[in-house]
């Protein structure tokens, strides 16, 4: 622990970095050195690819934008297919997952649920 962080009590990228920088400060680390330790902390970005929806419905909760909006889009074209789909995502509670995205404070995500509401309310009969 250095300067009241512990990085591994960091939850979130902004403290990841706080505490880092606050590291690399205390050992006198030059830029170069402190950007390639930065670097060493990132995770490579992963391609993921589900052909469940069930698995979709889930990605809805997940704490990265971009695996969100992704979902959304998978989720649109998905009940655009076929009515059946609307029935199954309805049984999985995408109505719910999408109601929150709602109220998420990035616009993108919020216009890609209501897009996915829209179109399951225009899909045959309730």
């Amino acid at each position: 622990m250095f300067w009241g962080h512990s990085c591994i009590e960091a939850t979130s990228c902004f403290s990841l970095c706080v505490c880092v920088f606050c590291f690399c400060f205390c050992l006198h680390l030059e830029i170069a050195e402190i950007i390639f330790l930065f670097l060493c902390f990132q995770f490579d970005p992963l391609l993921v690819e589900s052909r469940q929806a069930q698995t979709v419905v889930l990605m809805l909760s997940s704490p990265e934008d971009d695996v969100v909006s992704k979902a959304c889009e998978a989720i649109y074209k998905f009940v655009d297919k076929c009515d059946e789909n609307r029935v199954t995502l309805l049984n999985l509670g995408a109505i719910e997952a999408l109601l929150k995205l709602l109220e998420h404070e990035d616009k993108t995500i919020r216009r890609n649920a209501c897009m996915c509401l829209g179109v399951m309310a225009g899909q045959g009969t309730w």
